[in-house]
């Protein structure tokens, strides 16, 4: 059997030899180690014939709808990235012309989740309070925590990573309340309004959706914060799901207690109140994520080279 013709894009070191040589026999393999982020133009340089493309998300552009009108995507069989959320490639556009794209899903979720409750924990307890006074040269004050095993967690999304974390806050003895956009079964699911009235903690587990019906961008409002009483609110999230406006306002108002992002929010004064735990977007990143990772990637590519494609991605 004619083996299907593949592109791999990918920064140097990334993937293992053991991982290139298990494509290699099951692919006629063109692999090109790419230093920096390439371009639209730069990415369509690369394919000439190619049925599928592994693209490492570190190094992808944006892709715009225009990228699949090129007859060189158009002659392509799938579009694979070794990320969960595929927002960045267009996928309205992919599917208007029949390309599935392939993501890695779940790689990450034990890591974020855990992530997630180390930030309620940080709040709940103050303990990063103390270390920044000693840092600052200050007597570490003696600050007044919270219990996370009493409180009402409020869980806004319930994808693996609001499932996990679902079950790592009951497992503190927490009671669990949730939302989520499609129903669930076995979960205490309330309207956003009542969650947020109701939790002492809220976390936020719900991919961005930019265009559309479901379009969720700035979805968590003034409405909703003011709901809030005295309430930590971790989101690993996106930034922009969050009204930076009403964020500043809840802040102030005490609806919004403390709150964590690990990526820009934009606005210089939120990201320097000190209530605002801002970290690099590394919740995921563990030696287990990392591995997992590359084993799904490659696991997904020779599976649709084998004609039984796994971890289609659905918008």
């Amino acid at each position: 059997m004619e083996k299907m013709r593949t592109l791999l894009l990918s920064p140097p070191d990334w993937l293992t030899p053991a991982d290139i040589e298990r494509l290699r026999a099951s692919c006629d393999l063109e692999y090109h180690e790419i230093p920096g982020p390439l371009s639209e133009e730069q990415t369509l340089s690369y394919l000439k014939g190619h049925e599928l493309l592994l693209l490492e998300y570190d190094i992808a552009p944006k892709l715009s709808p225009d990228f699949y009108s090129h007859p060189a995507v158009r002659a392509l069989k799938a579009l694979s990235s070794d990320v969960t959320g595929m927002d960045w490639a267009s996928p309205a556009a992919a599917a208007s012309i029949g390309l599935p794209l392939l993501h890695v899903p779940n790689y990450s979720t034990a890591a974020v989740a855990e992530t997630i409750l180390t930030e309620a924990l940080l709040h709940a307890h103050q303990r990063h309070a103390s270390y920044q006074d000693q840092l600052a040269g200050r007597t570490p004050l003696a600050r007044q925590g919270r219990m996370i095993s009493t409180s009402t967690v409020g869980i806004i999304g319930l994808g693996d990573i609001g499932k996990e974390s679902a079950r790592l806050f009951g497992a503190l003895g927490a009671k669990v309340l949730c939302w989520s956009r499609t129903p669930r079964e076995g979960y205490a699911c309330v309207s956003l309004p009542e969650l947020f009235s109701r939790c002492d903690v809220l976390v936020l587990c719900t991919k961005t959706v930019h265009d559309g019906p479901d379009r969720n961008v700035g979805f968590i409002n003034d409405d909703l914060l003011s709901l809030c009483q005295d309430a930590i609110f971790v989101n690993l999230s996106r930034a922009e799901l969050v009204d930076p406006v009403a964020l500043r306002h809840a802040l102030d108002q005490g609806n919004i207690a403390a709150y964590s992002i690990d990526e820009p929010i934009g606005v210089k004064d939120l990201e320097t109140d000190p209530r605002v735990h801002l970290s690099p977007h590394d919740g995921w990143y563990t030696q287990e994520s990392l591995d997992a990772l590359r084993q799904i990637w490659v696991d997904t590519a020779l599976s649709f080279t084998t004609g039984h494609p796994i971890n289609v991605y659905v918008d």
